[in-house]
């Protein structure tokens, strides 16, 4: 099973655009407390999502900067080529669902 379920403040306010294919999405960064501080002081981690089609759609002007957040979701992984023909992999959080904590 590959879901991935997010608690935390919206760093900055989501980003909506369209693909060159004209399909909608949106992009936001959430900032997730860790259940510790590291060595290097840092106490949360940030995360990029990207909700697509309708899912983006559904959150236009509902949610702000400093909003705290549940995001339902999934890992999607992707690779690509570089210049110098290493393989890399990135993984990538797809959003499937973001409601507000009350």
């Amino acid at each position: 099973m590959n879901q991935i379920i997010l608690v935390g403040k919206l760093h900055e306010p989501l980003s909506f655009k369209e693909t060159a294919a004209n399909i909608p999405m949106a992009q936001g960064i959430i900032e997730v407390k860790r259940p510790y501080q590291s060595g290097d002081g840092q106490e949360s981690d940030l995360y990029q999502v990207t909700f697509w089609r309708g899912n983006s759609e559904e959150l236009k002007g509902k949610f702000q900067k400093g909003d705290l957040v549940v995001i339902k979701g999934r890992l999607s992984a992707n690779n690509f080529l570089k210049d110098n023909g290493e393989v890399m992999y990135r993984a990538e959080i797809t959003g499937e669902r973001m409601m507000a904590v009350c």
